[in-house]
């Protein structure tokens, strides 16, 4: 089975092709694509995740009805536009809620001139983020900044030359120059690259998901960080680089210069706050004039929770079922989950026992410094949020109380 995959982070991103189209799709597609999530479930021994996701549980019962039942009555077929895309990197301005804090700390380390990485776990939103940067971002007056966005997740670039001169293109392009400058050799980019900046807005080469290339040579190597590395010193070069693990940590991995990450700050992204969760699970139902939009917002919270990918893959499927007039609020949970449990599951089977262990058992207030160090990590990974309670005392809990549910049913 693992053939069929170039990685291990793409086993499921046929999944997300499919929730990308759910406006689209009939019955029969539904019943295709579970049966082929049920072979891949089954080549892993996993095949029961699809109905009873616990190993050693008795099969769970159906998602109880939750007070939103009676909105779906008033629903009614929507335009055919669904604005969820989970999966996808969110390029439509309209459709990034948050990050504010974030956004903060990386404007201020570009207008004075640091480079930052932005760094967390898959799925929690870091290539929206630094696409809405690159692309959308108000800077202060005064301050300006010429991108070059080069997606590495889609394994476009064969050597290093043609993403440098991509990255050109883009620049030349962004500057008004008919021309762009290529180089082909890669030791030829930084000249060209201060000749395009010379009395102009410093450049910013924006690379979203560094850990895919460095395991590349032709790509990513010592000789071409190196040069990086000096020409960030001595010119009006910057970097904004969004990756899941910190860079330091991956380089060593790599066997490359540990020194290339001295000029990281590194800026961690997690789960969104309430406030924004609840701005994403409002605004694009608001502006399809979703019927009884409280209930709605408040089942995809329950759903999706905190977290952006899973808030909107259940928003994915709440605005499909409207638009064909059929939601209720078991079948959306239960369309949910099938999606779902499955990136739960691999997430679960990828953790130690001793995560494993705190996930399934009520937090401890006052846990040793050891258990706390684990409470943190989980936070890091977007399976548990932390929020202040009374007299400064920290809180943790799941994201969302669909996967406090899905959790439950893990216990032995």
């Amino acid at each position: 089975m693992d053939q069929l995959f170039d990685d291990e982070d793409d086993r499921l991103s046929w999944i997300d092709e499919v929730a990308s189209n759910l406006a689209r799709i009939n019955q029969a597609h539904i019943t295709s694509q579970t049966n082929k999530l049920r072979d891949i479930l089954s080549a892993k021994g996993g095949e029961q995740a699809l109905s009873h996701p616990a190993r050693h549980a008795a099969p769970s019962a159906p998602p109880p009805e939750v007070p939103t039942a009676h909105w779906e009555e008033s629903a009614r077929p929507l335009p055919p536009i669904n604005p969820y895309h989970p999966g996808r990197i969110v390029s439509d301005r309209a459709m990034f809620f948050g990050r504010v804090a974030e956004r903060q700390v990386l404007r201020t380390h570009l207008q004075q001139g640091i480079s930052s990485a932005i760094v967390g776990a898959r799925r929690i939103g870091k290539s929206s983020l630094l696409y809405y940067l690159a692309h959308h971002e108000a800077f202060d007056p005064g301050q300006a900044f010429c991108f070059a966005y080069l997606n590495l997740h889609n394994g476009r670039y064969p050597n290093s030359t043609d993403l440098l001169n991509d990255a050109l293109t883009q620049w030349a392009t962004a500057l008004g120059q008919p021309t762009p400058p290529r180089v082909k050799q890669p030791v030829h980019f930084m000249q060209m690259a201060q000749a395009l900046a010379s009395g102009g807005p410093r450049l910013v080469l924006a690379l979203d998901g560094f850990e895919r290339v460095l395991k590349r040579p032709s790509i990513i190597n010592e000789e071409l960080l190196t040069q990086w590395h000096q020409a960030s010193q001595s010119g009006p070069f910057l970097f904004l680089v969004a990756a899941n693990q910190p860079l330091a940590t991956l380089l060593t991995q790599h066997g490359l210069p540990v020194s290339f990450a001295a000029l990281f700050a590194q800026v961690d992204v997690g789960l969104l706050t309430p406030d924004e969760a609840m701005a994403l699970a409002q605004e694009p139902l608001r502006r399809l004039n979703a019927s009884s939009l409280s209930a709605a917002a408040a089942e995809l919270l329950r759903l999706g929770g905190t977290h952006p990918f899973y808030l909107q893959m259940a928003g994915r499927h709440l605005v499909a079922r409207l638009q064909m007039g059929v939601y209720q609020p078991r079948q959306l949970a239960q369309d949910f989950l099938l999606e779902a449990e499955p990136y739960w599951l691999r997430l679960w089977e990828e953790l130690p026992p001793l995560a494993q262990k705190l996930l399934v058992e009520p937090p401890n207030p006052n846990p040793p410094l050891v258990i706390e160090r684990q409470y943190r990590l989980l936070v890091q990974q977007g399976l548990w949020q932390m929020v202040t309670g009374e007299r400064g005392a920290k809180q943790y809990r799941p994201f969302s109380p669909a996967f406090a549910e899905w959790l439950a049913r893990q216990r032995p």
